[in-house]
């Protein structure tokens, strides 16, 4: 049920779905009126932060199997960059081979050479999933972390030749702006 949740909330998130706050009733003498306002942002709260994400000239992926890929404009315009996800499972008969934790690496190839890696952690009990949209004119990806141990999302963005982690997505503040899901890796959303 977790996972159908997560899977759900992610969907949301991409669609810039928001859920409509219940139907006020009208207060009664006996009840205390209740604030529908929302609690002031501090300047913390607004602060979006970039960290850079650091590039290589090899790939990480050295006996890792494939779990998805895609190519697409990421870095530049002209050239397309090549977003892999892998998995330390091996595949038999065209299906994976899970034990109880693998390692998951996501990265980009860009079309200059360089490599980005963006995860590279093991996963207990779980799975790695990952998104490419546009918001605006601006491209992210989006990691999807879901398993026993925790359920989170990590927010990439790639402009101007670089990669960083964000946290600028924020759907109360891009509620008019197209988002394209350009890639899901997502089995069931594909």
């Amino acid at each position: 049920m977790k996972k159908i949740l997560t899977l759900i909330t992610a969907v949301l998130i991409l669609s810039s779905c928001t859920a409509q706050p219940p139907e006020k009733t009208p207060a009664t003498t006996s009840q205390a009126p209740v604030s529908t306002t929302a609690p002031a942002k501090t300047e913390a709260a607004k602060k979006v932060s970039f960290t850079p994400v650091e590039s290589g000239t090899e790939s990480k992926a050295d006996t890792m199997t494939e779990a998805a890929s895609v190519d697409t404009e990421l870095l530049s315009e002209e050239d397309m960059d090549t977003i892999t996800l892998y998995t330390s499972a091996k595949k038999e008969n065209g299906k994976f081979v899970r034990d109880d934790s693998e390692e998951w690496l996501l990265e980009i190839e860009g079309a200059d050479g360089k490599y980005y890696t963006l995860f590279d952690e093991r996963v207990s009990n779980g799975n790695i999933y990952f998104d490419v949209a546009e918001v605006g004119e601006k491209k992210y990806i989006l990691l999807h972390n879901i398993s026993t141990a925790a359920d989170y999302i990590k927010v990439f963005c790639v402009n101007d030749k670089a990669v960083c982690e964000t946290n600028e997505l924020d759907l109360n503040s891009m509620q008019t702006e197209a988002i394209n899901l350009i890639y899901t890796s997502i089995p069931n959303y594909r």
